[in-house]
């Protein structure tokens, strides 16, 4: 059996299903709705799946000055309760 895979066009991921004809039962103020509610539902959702940053820019700045005054790497990330990945990356940005 083959399958095939259609893409949606470019726009908004939703535009293809709104050039269907519509069974008579279902009104386009319907589809809408639904639309608008699984759009808000995705949007709280992916809100929690953002990681928020772990290190503050005043932080970071602090993290600077302790390195630049001779404090290891390490220390100040056990410091600021981090890895010291974390804070190699925050140094980077």
């Amino acid at each position: 059996m083959k399958t095939v895979t259609r893409r949606a066009p470019k726009g908004k991921p939703w535009d293809h299903a709104l050039t269907c004809p519509l069974p008579p039962s279902i009104s386009y103020e319907l589809l809408n709705r639904l639309r608008e509610d699984v759009i808000t539902y995705l949007h709280f959702v992916t809100h929690d799946l953002v990681q928020k940053p772990k290190l503050t820019p005043q932080q970071i700045t602090h993290a600077r000055k302790l390195i630049d005054a001779g404090e290891r790497q390490e220390d100040v990330a056990a410091l600021l309760n981090v890895d010291r990945t974390t804070l190699y990356r925050a140094f980077a940005s």
